[in-house]
């Protein structure tokens, strides 16, 4: 436990001069968690400063605050709990937003609003788990169901609110047990629900390590503001699950999967794979997404990535990523990374070319120098 702070400025163009993309100036964000009292309990702090610029289209400016309470704690037959008390508070001013509901009058340039918006959301959430341990002579292991259960009030994703940051929602393992789905804060997951899901791994001397989990979620009160396709869209979610294999340090694997609630077919499908010891590791990354019975939501895609890393020293680091649309049989994007890592700085320098042409992404190219200090922040350009 200990303090974070980061500090993000950036600014991005398109290379091709007829396709302006957004500029973001500045980018501010700050994370703080604290010391864990007599019981186990803490507080955390997350806030950002947004303002994101374009030539054509809708202005934003985003003021957030987020802090939250959490405190867990072990039951006397080896059950435990965590509880979690939040709230957000955000404060928007934009210029030309797009305006969303029934009552928009087609047609353009009448579809957009100026002025201010801002939003004030509870949630709270308590977690149940509880492990079974199996110990033999050279095998160990453990089946864990876990239960959460979410309540917030419904609604607070207004269309006065613009919508920067949590356009596309994958919905999957890593984020089945969180308090909010959307990947950003513009938007954020009303309403009450529980997550339920089972969790079991072994380990063992002769084969290594094994995890399977598997889970889904119900929304009992509030309506869904995830689009078709998500795979959330309705009260019943998607299964989501992953099955992950290491017979050793240097070989790891990991599939994971989303299938739908009612045929069970494949949504979509995760494979990645690490060979090597740090000196020389490559990585693989198949991912493969498809529709829904309705045809809605994404369209189908299938991409992969491929990735080489080296421990140069006890400090120095290099690695190259390569990502290609396999449905599209096109680059999407490539890039490196050199960094330097002792007990006090972290320093990375990355530069990446991506091809993306969807919405505001534009094909751009970047290179982002990154400084931490180890327990006091960081800033990054």
């Amino acid at each position: 436990y200990g303090s974070l702070n980061t500090f993000l400025f950036d600014g991005q163009r398109a290379r091709d001069d007829d396709e302006e993309a957004p500029i973001v100036l500045p980018e501010l964000q700050y994370s703080f968690i604290g010391e864990p009292d007599e019981r186990g309990a803490f507080f955390s702090i997350d806030a950002g400063v947004l303002n994101i610029l374009r030539e054509e289209g809708q202005d934003s400016r985003r003021v957030s605050l987020h802090g939250q309470w959490e405190m867990p704690y072990a039951g006397e037959m080896g059950d435990l709990y965590r509880i979690k008390a939040g709230l957000s508070g955000d404060l928007y001013w934009g210029n030309d937003v797009d305006k969303v509901g029934e009552d928009v009058t087609p047609g353009p340039g009448v579809n957009t609003q100026d002025g201010f918006a801002g939003r004030l959301f509870p949630q709270v959430a308590v977690e149940w788990r509880y492990p079974w341990v199996s110990y033999q002579e050279d095998f160990a292991q453990t089946l864990e169901p876990i239960i959460q259960v979410v309540a917030s009030p419904e609604g607070f994703n207004d269309g006065d609110i613009p919508n920067e940051d949590s356009r596309d929602v994958e919905f999957d393992d890593s984020n089945l047990f969180s308090l909010n789905r959307f990947p950003g804060e513009d938007r954020v997951s009303s309403g009450s629900r529980v997550d339920y899901a089972v969790r079991w791994t072994a380990e063992s001397p002769d084969f290594g390590w094994g995890e399977v989990f598997f889970g889904q979620s119900f929304r009992f009160l509030g309506g869904s503001d995830f689009e078709a396709g998500s795979g959330l869209e309705d009260d019943l979610s998607d299964f989501v699950g992953r099955v992950a294999f290491e017979p050793d340090p240097t070989f790891r694997t990991r599939y994971r999967f989303r299938l739908d609630k009612d045929s069970l077919k494949g949504r979509r499908h995760d494979f990645s794979a690490s060979i090597g010891p740090p000196a020389y590791t490559f990585t693989t990354q198949y991912t493969l997404a498809t529709l829904d019975e309705t045809g809605s939501g994404p369209e189908d895609s299938e991409e992969i990535r491929l990735g080489f890393s080296t421990q140069i020293n006890e400090f120095w680091s290099a690695g190259v990523t390569y990502l290609r649309d396999l449905d599209e049989d096109e680059t999407r994007s490539y890039g490196g990374q050199i960094r330097y890592h002792d007990e006090c700085f972290d320093l990375r320098l990355r530069a990446e070319r991506e091809f993306f042409n969807d919405r505001d992404l534009k094909p751009s190219d970047t290179i982002l120098f990154e400084v931490v200090f180890k327990h006091l922040g960081g800033v990054s350009s």
